[in-house]
């Protein structure tokens, strides 16, 4: 700070100690500067007073721009200084430097002076009223502060009913300066600002909670679709400045013969770094994959007129058929046939879980694989070296996990744990030993479904490219087969 301030005053320090030198011999200098011209000793004992009275006025200007503008009133705006308050300290600065000057050196009363700029200022006021609005409102601004430069604001500008949406860049003695999401300058007079309500997304702090709406079906439980849209929600939350916390929340907005509309309310950092359109959009794209995958349709206004049998708008989970759509999104059971997916959804057992509740917990034994149906979980790594578990992934609808324990008995390999309340299907040991029992080939098959699955997870080119990594996939593919016909031997000969 010190430093700066020396850089900038030092060459008005100098010019004014070379004028203040050149006063002092002001009697030298104007006897020869009359010998030369006879008006050169006035104009000598007017300029050089003039120019040290300007001179100390700059050297005033530049104090007081770094150590009360670019020091003080930054750290007091969290930001850069409004451009209005540098240029009020410029002007009676020099004001007051060029009232002393005519007073001092010329000897002139200032009661004149005052008097004609009265009336000049008279005439002016109400020729350029809207200007000076324009500038007092400004000053306004600046005292009152509603928002700072790097805010974003919204407004009703004028009598459009436009919303006018922008990042304060500067406030100007007339204008104050936004720049759009568009990238476009917008310059708004200030009046124009202080006659309407301005929407500040950056104060008093600067999370601000956006919401948005879907509307489904009267036929689906409410707390289903709360669950639902809740773990949709969560779900994209946690990038970007999407915040975890506070909390997402999903509320009955209203119902009518259309549906029940649901008001989904999640908070971000505005612009910093998505604006609110993109979290919006991330938001409903990951709630509509999540009613998908529960087999849920939006609802919409219709009139429908049917001759036959009506159809099916959800998934009906309680038939054999609603649970073989589910089992169909399951990559692992590709390569099962349709009276071996359908046998196993007539099986497979549905369990719901509560926000908090652990799945599966590492290192324990069992014998069990998840379909996630509705809900969100955490997948939760505890490194040797260490006891405090830490979140490595999350599952979302339509995912599954535990496989390996249920196809080869290796203990958990991580702990899963409930974001929120949920579904999962479950798949135990005897649902496949009938499978293999009638197909053992599907051994070899199953085992190297399973092998492509591991590698994926810790190598992303083995999903794009399965071709090129063929010969790891089916190394790892007989182990696993081994371990799955050791573990399967031993419960036929149980059995």
């Amino acid at each position: 700070m010190l430093l700066r301030i020396l850089k900038s005053l030092l060459l008005p320090v100098l010019l004014l100690a070379v004028l203040i030198l050149l006063q002092l011999n002001v009697t030298e200098l104007s006897n020869r500067a009359g010998q030369w011209v006879h008006w050169m000793p006035t104009f000598i004992g007017y300029a050089l007073p003039t120019c040290i009275g300007l001179c100390i006025a700059s050297i005033i200007q530049r104090l007081v721009t770094l150590i009360a503008w670019d020091h003080w009133a930054r750290r007091r705006f969290g930001g850069p200084t409004p451009r209005i308050l540098r240029d009020i300290s410029w002007l009676v600065i020099y004001a007051t430097a060029i009232l002393l000057v005519v007073t001092l050196v010329f000897q002139k009363s200032i009661t004149g002076i005052v008097a004609v700029s009265s009336l000049s200022g008279l005439v002016l006021g109400f020729a350029l009223q809207n200007v000076i609005l324009d500038i007092f409102t400004g000053i306004a601004v600046h005292m009152d502060q509603p928002y700072r430069i790097g805010d974003w604001i919204k407004a009703h500008v004028g009598h459009s009913s436009e919303e006018v949406i922008g990042q304060v860049k500067e406030v100007s003695w007339r204008t104050t300066r936004l720049l759009t999401e568009e990238n476009k300058l917008l310059v708004v007079p200030n009046s124009a600002l202080a006659a309407t309500v301005v929407l500040n997304y950056h104060a008093p702090a600067k999370p601000s909670r956006f919401h948005t709406y879907l509307s489904l079906d009267t036929a689906i439980p409410v707390e289903r679709a709360r669950r639902i849209l809740l773990a949709g929600t969560k779900a994209a939350m946690g990038r970007d400045n999407m915040l975890t916390e506070p909390e997402p929340m999903v509320l009955v907005r209203k119902g009518d013969g259309v549906g029940i509309e649901y008001e989904i309310r999640f908070w971000i950092h505005a612009w910093d770094p998505i604006s609110p359109a993109i979290a919006t959009d991330r938001v409903l794209s990951s709630c509509i994959m999540h009613l998908e995958q529960a087999g849920i349709d939006l609802t919409y206004a219709r009139q429908e007129l049917y001759f036959e049998p009506l159809p099916e708008r959800h998934i009906d989970l309680t038939k054999d058929a609603g649970r073989r759509r589910i089992l169909d999104r399951v990559e692992l059971f590709d390569c099962l046939t349709e009276d071996e997916k359908t046998m196993l959804a007539s099986r497979m057992k549905q369990e719901s879980f509560k926000v908090g509740s652990e799945i599966i917990t590492q290192g324990d034994v069992g014998h069990e694989m998840y379909i996630v149906l509705e809900g969100l979980l955490e997948v939760l790594l505890t490194e040797t070296q260490s006891t405090i578990p830490h979140k490595v992934a999350q599952l979302q609808p339509g995912e599954f996990f535990g496989e390996m324990s249920l196809l080869t008995g290796e203990p958990r390999s991580a702990t899963i744990k409930a974001m929120t309340d949920g579904v999962v299907f479950v798949i135990d040991q005897p649902c496949m030993q009938q499978l293999f029992e009638s197909r053992p080939r599907l051994f070899d098959t199953l085992g190297e479904a399973v092998a492509r699955r591991r590698l994926a997870l810790t190598d992303p080119t083995v999903a794009s490219s399965p071709e090129a990594n063929a010969s790891r996939i089916q190394e790892l593919g007989r182990q696993i087969t081994r371990k799955m016909r050791s573990m399967f031997r031993v419960m036929f000969r149980d059995g």
